[in-house]
């Protein structure tokens, strides 16, 4: 958990992020990270629900943009944003659901690792990118995430 992080006082809404943004940055903080008046920097903090004028926030632009990325068919895309923020503090991003087996038998699954371990293993031995090298780690380790979820229907758990 990230210093200062209690997932039990974090806002759940944008506008209750900003409202807080606001209370520990200082509006003229936010004016000046967003090149946005005192006005539009204290509508971000508005309910939507209850403002007479809502006005999008960034955070629920850069949702926006998320959603219209995966229905293009650019999951990886907004998931590398994602990522690049979470990157920020030191977190990573992970999947909500468990992954989902995408072979018909459990030896299949298996076979299924040695083509993404061997590509982490072959960027690391040429020197590639760290980046690159974490996007293969994570496709090789949600290979093996799958073998389990498969082992554990086998196992009736």
């Amino acid at each position: 958990m990230h210093k200062n992080c209690d997932p039990n006082e974090i806002p759940i809404t944008t506008c209750a992020f900003f409202k807080e943004c606001i209370s520990l940055l200082r509006p003229e903080y936010l004016q000046f990270l967003f090149k946005r008046g005192q006005s539009q920097v204290y509508r971000y903090a508005e309910d939507p629900a209850t403002a007479p004028n809502p006005s999008r926030n960034p955070l629920d632009r850069i949702k926006v943009l998320f959603l219209r990325l995966e229905e293009v068919g650019r999951v990886d895309l907004a998931l590398s944003g994602l990522k690049f923020l979470a990157d920020s503090l030191g977190m990573r991003v992970l999947p909500k659901s468990a992954p989902i087996p995408d072979k018909d038998s459990m030896e299949a699954e298996l076979l299924d690792d040695l083509p993404h371990v061997v590509n982490l293993h072959t960027a690391i031995s040429e020197g590639k990118s760290l980046h690159e090298v974490e996007i293969l780690a994570e496709k090789a380790i949600r290979e093996l995430q799958e073998d389990v979820v498969m082992y554990k229907e086998k196992l009736g758990k």
